[in-house]
């Protein structure tokens, strides 16, 4: 192991341990028996989604755009949107302040941030500031989301269909059939 990957390792262990452990409270009350211990709820525990995602990313390009720096825009990114969202860009925001490289420090979060990082990323690399970047991230996450839903809701028609046909078939043919052929047969009958 390399001494730059020791420094990542230790950085977001030290990252990690900042952020999971709960604030003391000095007066002893914060002690809770192991058996009755339960994890905190901080939103971790919930999916990340596409839209959290994207509604981030392009806050952070409005912040970056009005002249915050990056470390800033996930500070309060991070304040305004909450939850695991929230979490992941103070994860971010700690490892960079620790000296990780941002490309690094974005490896440490979940992959739904894979578009946002490469944005950070390729604006580096190119010079240019990333809220353009950004935003068009946000906007791509957002259409693929809604493909995505789009063929979802395509499967789910066509699953639906075969059910919701034999469920109402034989109440259209009792009440819509069946009283007109047996009207033209008492007509033929006569």
């Amino acid at each position: 192991m390399s001494p730059s990957e020791l420094a990542l390792a230790v950085g977001a262990l030290v990252v990690a341990a900042v952020l999971l452990a709960p604030p003391p409270t000095g007066d002893g009350s914060d002690r809770v028996p192991v058996a009755q211990a339960r994890p905190a709820r901080l939103g971790r525990d919930r999916p990340l989604l596409v839209g959290q995602v994207a509604e981030s990313a392009d806050l952070l390009a409005v912040a970056l755009s009005g002249g915050c720096g990056l470390l800033d825009a996930l500070d309060v990114v991070a304040a305004v949107v909450g939850g695991r969202a929230g979490h992941e860009l103070r994860v971010v925001a700690a490892a960079v302040r620790w000296g990780v490289s941002p490309s690094e420090a974005w490896r440490l979060v979940s992959a739904g941030w894979h578009e946002v990082a490469a944005a950070f990323v390729v604006a580096e690399r190119a010079g240019v500031p990333p809220s353009g970047l950004l935003r068009e991230a946000a906007t791509a996450m957002r259409h693929a989301e809604a493909q995505a839903a789009g063929e979802r809701a395509g499967v789910l028609s066509a699953r639906l269909a075969l059910p919701l046909g034999l469920t109402f078939l034989p109440g259209f043919v009792l009440t819509t059939i069946v009283p007109v052929v047996l009207g033209m047969a008492s007509s033929l009958a006569r």
